[in-house]
């Protein structure tokens, strides 16, 4: 199915629309939709045509103007949920859609997004080698006790479902990637994975996502021809050259925790927290 595209897009993205197929999965056509849960989605190529919308869900969702167009909800208004994060993250969505598919007045998304506009990120996914808990416990804590949410393997993990699974969603989920660099975390398989999904959305969704704090000096000092196993040595590397390309904090004073420099630590915490707002 091609899909015509909106009157708002540019140039370049008009062209990608009129030559490119849409997947069918990606298009909602003639469908009944209710008590749906979309969450942690990015709707950058879905569409919704003809489509009856009622008391569905979007939750830590990106929206578009052009992924409803006015064939939607011809019978009446929608009774759909849309979270605060949600409207924070989505462009400035019209008058229309908002009230013809979530009942919301246009006010409310701006006046959400001039409250959120200096706040500090609220989810952070911390990445880190097991070996390195001490310090990734400290500064889990630290998070908490500023209002921050935090995922942390150890605390956070439910049991019974896929590793990966649990990496990949709770990334999705969550606005950073905290990364403690160290020689254990980048010789982590696990932990490649999990800089590789974070490198998978911030090209999504072009902004950063990946915040690498340093414990040793591994990050800088490994070479391409160092790197095990052989067959992730190009991913590995990858990884590795995008850590070194953002400015990485210095951590190495509390490789083992805090201490006896709870000062100092939280000195760093709170700069910390400063880099780490959300632009």
């Amino acid at each position: 199915m091609k899909v015509t595209p909106k009157e708002y897009l540019d140039e370049e993205d008009k062209m990608k629309l009129q030559n490119t197929e849409v997947d069918e999965d990606l298009v909602f056509e003639d469908c009944n939709i209710q008590y749906s849960l979309f969450k942690s989605v990015e709707f950058i190529d879905t569409f919704f045509k003809g489509c009856e919308l009622s008391k569905n869900t979007f939750s830590d969702c990106i929206l578009f103007d052009y992924n409803f167009d006015k064939t939607n909800n011809k019978k009446g208004w929608g009774t759909n949920s849309i979270d605060i994060k949600t409207l924070n993250e989505s462009e400035n969505l019209s008058k229309d859609l908002l009230k013809k598919i979530f009942n919301q007045e246009e006010r409310v998304q701006q006046l959400i997004k001039n409250e959120l506009s200096n706040k500090i990120m609220n989810s952070v996914f911390i990445s880190y080698s097991l070996k390195d808990a001490k310090i990734a416990n400290a500064i889990n804590q630290f998070l908490k006790d500023n209002n921050v949410s935090t995922f942390l393997w150890e605390k956070n993990a439910l049991g019974g479902q896929p590793l990966k699974s649990i990496m990949k969603s709770n990334i999705d989920s969550n606005d950073r990637l905290l990364f403690i660099a160290s020689g254990n975390s980048l010789k982590s398989e696990a932990c490649h994975y999990e800089l590789t999904q974070g490198r998978k959305k911030q090209d999504k969704l072009w902004k950063t996502i990946l915040f690498p704090i340093h414990i040793d000096s591994f990050l800088f000092d490994i070479d391409f021809d160092d790197i095990r196993p052989k067959p992730k040595k190009d991913e590995f590397w990858e990884n590795i050259q995008e850590l070194r390309d953002i400015n990485s904090l210095d951590f190495t004073e509390f490789k083992s925790g805090i201490a006896k420099n709870k000062k100092e630590f939280e000195e760093k915490m709170n700069f910390l927290l400063e880099s780490l707002k959300i632009n």
